[in-house]
């Protein structure tokens, strides 16, 4: 294993297609550096549409730093904003 590891897969939606029916909690944030889900064009449906294959009915939480200017409560309702259109589409 390489240290420190690696803070994301590689191919999450493949991940998720072997081991979804085994998650009960999915982690959102955009990238490294933990930005806003929305602030980079990372696409969320691939590994949604996994699980919604597994019938996911678990968590999902968002994680991430505010951007310059950017307000807490207009950050999150941007951030959940996106999550619901990716979600809504996978």
């Amino acid at each position: 294993m390489r240290w420190p590891a690696p803070l994301e897969e590689t191919d999450i939606a493949k991940t998720l297609e072997e081991h979804g029916r085994h998650t009960a909690y999915v982690h959102l944030a955009d990238g490294e550096a933990r930005t806003r889900p929305g602030s980079l064009p990372f696409d969320y449906r691939p590994g949604f549409r996994s699980l919604k294959k597994h019938g996911f009915g678990g968590w999902l939480t968002m994680e991430f730093r505010l951007a310059t200017g950017e307000d807490a409560p207009s950050a999150l309702a941007k951030g959940l904003e996106y999550i619901r259109k990716q979600w809504d589409e996978a």
